[in-house]
């Protein structure tokens, strides 16, 4: 029931959200969104049910391990908010170290970059994801959650906040420009989202971090602003031509090709 319910929330919410960004958009939005749009829902509805495992099975795993016990945080005897809150900076921490791992390690990198392969971002980019990579990441989001012992609730509220700022990075729904500079330094707003998602590299090796600025200005990944000017900045991969990046089939058996696509 639980894996219906989160399915059912983001079905909603991209509906929602796809729905206000063609209403809003001009006519180079919807032409882009006819192009693209096939594919990403064809991801959407192939990997649904897995993206929908990823939080479920981390808040299962989070409530067995603290019934049985288990995990480092389970050793030591701590006031709760201590707990919730290490719990939360860990699973932050975490994810950026996947998302960085995604992008160093080649294995990874050739399911995760499906993602990066649209040519323009909006909100059915949010999960323009391989099914293999949510599978994987289903497995491992489970495995670090009962290892650490982190607590339930700090599970549970971390994956609807991901969620929400998930959909927020990808969306063309902006924030303010001066809300945005007075976030930044702490969160990883939209903007600085968008410039991972640039064309040229060292503009993606950057705002690694899901959640917090904190993670990126600490290991020296944090981009404030493109390096190109904004007439020369392009969504994208290089290696991927439109044809290609429009492609379902192309986009599913990129993986597991050998050449200048994989």
């Amino acid at each position: 029931m639980a894996l219906e319910t989160a399915l059912g929330y983001w079905i909603v919410l991209l509906l929602v959200i796809a729905g206000i960004e063609l209403w809003f958009g001009d006519e180079a939005d919807r032409d882009s969104a006819r192009r693209r749009w096939p594919a990403n829902a064809a991801l959407v509805a192939i990997s649904a049910g897995m993206a929908a495992a990823v939080p479920v099975s981390g808040i299962a795993a989070a409530h067995w391990s603290q019934e049985a016990g288990y995990g480092a945080l389970s050793l030591v005897d701590l006031p709760y908010a201590v707990v919730f809150v290490a719990s939360f900076l860990m699973l932050s921490l975490r994810d950026y170290a996947i998302h960085l791992a995604c992008h160093k390690v080649p294995v990874l990198w050739r399911f995760h970059k499906i993602h990066h392969s649209d040519r323009a971002l909006d909100i059915t980019t949010t999960f323009r994801v391989h099914p293999v990579m949510y599978a994987a990441i289903a497995i491992f989001h489970a495995m670090t959650i009962v290892a650490l012992g982190l607590d339930a609730v700090a599970v549970t509220i971390y994956a609807f906040v991901v969620l929400v700022i998930d959909l927020a990075h990808h969306s063309r729904m902006r924030v303010p420009a001066r809300i945005d500079r007075s976030l930044r330094s702490y969160i990883m707003t939209p903007a600085l989202h968008h410039i991972h998602h640039s064309d040229y590299h060292p503009e993606t090796d950057s705002n690694y971090g899901h959640d917090l600025a904190l993670w990126d200005r600490l290991f020296g990944t944090y981009l404030a602003e493109p390096k190109r000017s904004a007439a020369a900045f392009r969504y994208g991969l290089k290696q991927f031509p439109e044809e290609r990046a429009d492609d379902l089939h192309a986009l599913l058996a990129a993986p597991f090709r050998s050449g200048p696509h994989s």
